[in-house]
C-alpha cells in the first residue's frame, strides 16, 4: 500500500470514528430530550384529568365530557377507574369493566398510594392517582401509547445518519486534498530516487517549501550530487570486491576439496587399519604356534627371524590399533557428562594401568583433589592413561617413576590439568613435534611406542574446545598440560 492512501486510510478511520461517535450520541441525545418532552406532556394532561376526575368523584359527577375529548387525543390508549379490589369499575371501552388491573399491567404495584405514580412500559405509559376516602376509596388510571416516541425516534435516526454520512463524503473529498497537497513532495522524491538507483544522476527535485520537506529535499539533492561524484570510485570498489569475491570462492572451492580429501583420507584410514587387523592377528599368532613347535629345529638365526616377525606384526597391529583410536575420535565419541577426574585416575591405578604401576614401583600423586570436568568420559580415560604412561615409560634407566597431578582455573570456564613425571625430558625444539603423528624422538630399541598416543591426545583436547602443551626440559622431566571444560555445576557456581 503507498504513504498516501496509508495515510488516508488512517485519518479517514479517525474521522469515521469520530463522526459516528458524535452521531450516536446526538441520537441519543435527541432520542433522549424528545421522550422527555412527550412524557412531560403527557404527565401534564394526565394530571389535569385526574384533578377534575377527583373533583367530579367528590361532588358525585364524573368529567365524562372531559374524557370523550380525551379519548380523540393522538396518544391516547385508556382510562379506567379501578376499586380497591383492583376491579376495573369504569372505562373507556366497555369490555374493560369488570377486568383484574393489576393482571392486565403487572408494572404496578399492587398496593397503591395516595400519591400520583406513573409507570411506563415498552409500549405504553400508564398515570395512576387515588382519589376518595375509605370504602369508596378508588384509583384512576390514564394510559398513553409510546407510537409518539417511536416515531420521533423514527424521524431522528435516519435524519442523523443521513447527515453524518454527508459529512464523510465531504471530509473525505477534503483529506484527499489536503493529503495529497503534501504528499506530492514525497512522492517526487521517490520517483528522483528511482532514476538515481537505475545510474541516472540529473534529477533534481525543486524545493518549493521550507518546512522539513523541504530540509529533506535539499538533502536528497545534495547526496545525489555526492553519489554523483563518487560513481567512479564505487566502480572501482565493485571491481575490487568482485576479485575478492572470486578469490574467496576460490579459497572455498580449495577448503571444499581439502576437507573431501580429509573425509577420503580418514575414510580410507579406518578401512585400511579395521581389513588389516584380522591377518596381522593371524600372522601373530601362527608365528608364535610356529616358534613354539619348531623351537628345537631353528637355529640361532632361523629363532631371530621369526622372533623379528612376530615382533614386526606386533608393532603393526599396535600402530592399526591407534590409527583406529585416532579416526574414531570425532566420529565415536560419547555424550559429554560431568566427569570426578579423581575416579577415573583412582580407576586406571587400578585397572589399565595397574600392572604398568606395579611392574616399575610408579608413585602417583595428587596434593588435592581434582576438579570434576564435562567430557567425553572414555576419551578423557585414553587421555590420561595415554600421558601417565608416557611419564612411566620414557625414563632414565634403573629411576624410579613419579608422577604429580595438579589443576587450576583456566579462562572461558575451563580446567587445566597439569601431569608433571621425573623422567628424562625433551629438548625444546621437539616440544611441539611430540604431538605430530608417527612422530619419535627415539629409537624403540631404547622406548616401544608407535608415535601415535601424543597425536590422539591432542585431538581428544581439541575435540573438547581445549589447548594441550608440554614444558620440559632434558634431563628434569616433563609437565604436559591441557584445557578441559568445567563441569556444569562448577560454571554455575563461578557464575553466580
Amino acid at each position: 500500500m503507498k504513504l498516501f492512501w496509508k495515510i488516508y486510510s488512517a485519518v479517514f478511520i479517525c474521522f469515521l470514528l469520530i463522526v459516528t461517535g458524535m452521531s450516536a450520541f446526538i441520537i441519543k441525545s435527541q432520542i433522549a430530550n424528545a421522550t422527555d418532552s412527550m412524557i412531560k406532556l403527557q404527565k401534564t394532561v394526565g394530571a389535569i384529568m385526574i384533578d377534575e376526575v377527583e373533583k367530579g368523584y367528590l361532588v358525585n359527577k364524573l368529567p365524562f365530557q372531559s374524557l370523550k375529548f380525551l379519548t380523540e387525543y393522538e396518544s391516547f390508549s385508556f382510562w379506567w377507574i379501578v376499586k380497591p379490589n383492583g376491579k376495573v369499575y369504569l372505562a373507556d371501552d366497555v369490555k374493560s369493566i369488570g377486568i383484574e388491573a393489576f393482571e392486565e399491567i403487572p408494572q404496578v404495584s399492587g398496593s397503591i398510594g395516595d400519591d400520583a405514580i406513573s409507570v411506563i412500559g415498552k409500549d405504553k405509559i400508564v398515570f395512576i392517582k387515588t382519589f376518595g376516602y375509605g370504602t369508596n376509596k378508588m384509583s384512576f388510571w390514564l394510559g398513553f401509547t409510546t407510537k409518539d416516541i417511536q416515531a420521533a425516534k423514527n424521524r431522528i435516526i435516519p435524519t442523523t445518519i443521513t447527515c453524518a454520512f454527508a459529512s464523510m463524503i465531504v471530509l473525505g473529498l477534503m483529506i484527499y486534498f489536503v493529503i495529497n497537497h503534501f504528499i506530492m513532495p514525497i512522492q517526487k522524491l521517490t520517483v528522483a530516487a528511482g532514476k538515481i538507483g537505475s545510474g541516472q544522476f540529473d534529477c533534481k527535485v525543486d524545493n518549493q517549501s521550507n518546512d522539513e520537506i523541504g530540509l529533506l529535499t535539499d538533502a536528497f539533492n545534495k547526496m545525489m550530487v555526492d553519489l554523483k561524484q563518487t560513481t567512479t570510485s564505487m566502480d572501482k570498489l565493485n571491481h575490487e570486491i568482485g576479485e575478492r569475491k572470486h578469490a574467496e570462492e576460490t579459497m572455498k572451492r580449495l577448503n571444499e576439496n581439502l576437507e573431501e580429501a580429509n573425509n577420503e583420507m580418514k575414510h580410507f584410514v579406518y578401512i585400511a587399519s579395521h581389513d588389516l587387523r584380522e591377518p596381522l592377528r593371524k600372522i601373530t599368532a601362527f608365528g608364535a604356534i610356529l616358534e613354539k613347535s619348531l623351537k628345537d629345529k631353528l637355529d640361532s638365526e632361523d629363532a631371530t627371524n621369526f622372533h623379528y616377525m612376530i615382533d614386526g606384526a606386533k608393532r603393526m597391529s599396535q600402530m592399526i590399533d591407534g590409527l583406529l583410536s585416532y579416526s574414531r575420535i570425532n566420529t565415536k565419541g560419547q555424550e559429554w557428562k560431568n566427569i570426578e577426574l579423581d575416579k577415573t585416575i583412582n580407576e586406571l591405578n587400578r585397572f589399565e594401568l595397574g600392572v604398568l604401576l606395579e611392574e616399575t614401583h610408579t608413585k602417583i600423586n595428587i596434593p588435592e583433589p581434582l576438579p570434576s570436568i564435562k567430557a567425553d568420559p572414555v576419551q578423557m580415560r585414553q587421555l590420561m592413561q595415554n600421558i601417565i604412561a608416557n611419564g612411566v615409560k620414557y625414563q632414565k634407566k634403573g629411576n624410579i617413576p613419579e608422577i604429580t597431578i595438579t589443576s587450576k582455573p583456566a579462562a572461558n570456564n575451563m580446567i587445566r590439568i597439569e601431569i608433571t613425571d621425573n623422567g628424562i625430558g625433551i629438548a625444546p625444539e621437539y616440544q611441539q613435534a611430540v604431538f605430530t603423528m608417527f612422530k619419535r624422538l627415539h629409537s624403540r630399541s631404547e622406548y616401544e611406542g608407535t608415535g601415535i598416543g601424543l597425536s590422539v591426545c591432542k585431538k581428544i583436547v581439541e575435540r573438547h574446545g581445549g589447548q594441550i602443551g608440554v614444558e620440559s626440559q632434558t634431563g628434569k622431566g616433563s609437565t604436559f598440560w591441557f584445557t578441559v571444560p568445567a563441569a556444569t555445576a562448577l560454571i554455575g557456581a563461578e557464575t553466580s
